[in-house]
């Protein structure tokens, strides 16, 4: 039987602004990073979820963009980074779920959200 191994790890909110930092140099890119987060953290709300981790998903959504803003690169590379770190599968389905072209079902309120595919706040 072949094992495998579900990561659940999330960055605090000192390690995701580090990425966010070492990652995007561009104040605008950031500011875009800072609002999606602020948007998440209403949403968790709204839906009675975790403020901290929808927060997360908003700032490192779009983290890998300034290095790679190629499709065929995008948000794949910096999705890689993450898991490299052990950061949980949740997270990074719903980075990729933000992306159509992933081809990552949005199929939680989590992969939603992003997308601003939610009910008005």
């Amino acid at each position: 039987m072949e094992e495998f191994m579900v990561m659940d790890k999330w960055p605090n909110e000192e390690e995701a602004q580090k990425i966010l930092d070492e990652w995007i140099s561009n104040e605008n890119l950031k500011k875009h990073a800072y609002a999606v987060a602020a948007a998440m953290r209403a949403y968790a709300q709204r839906f009675s979820e975790d403020p901290e981790k929808w927060a997360t998903v908003g700032l490192l959504h779009d983290f890998d963009y300034e290095r790679y803003p190629d499709l065929k690169d995008h948000p794949f590379k910096g999705v890689a980074f993450l898991k490299e770190k052990g950061y949980a599968d949740e997270l990074t389905r719903a980075i990729l779920a933000h992306a159509e072209h992933t081809n990552v079902p949005r199929d939680t309120n989590l992969k939603k959200a992003p997308v601003q595919q939610l009910l008005p706040l």
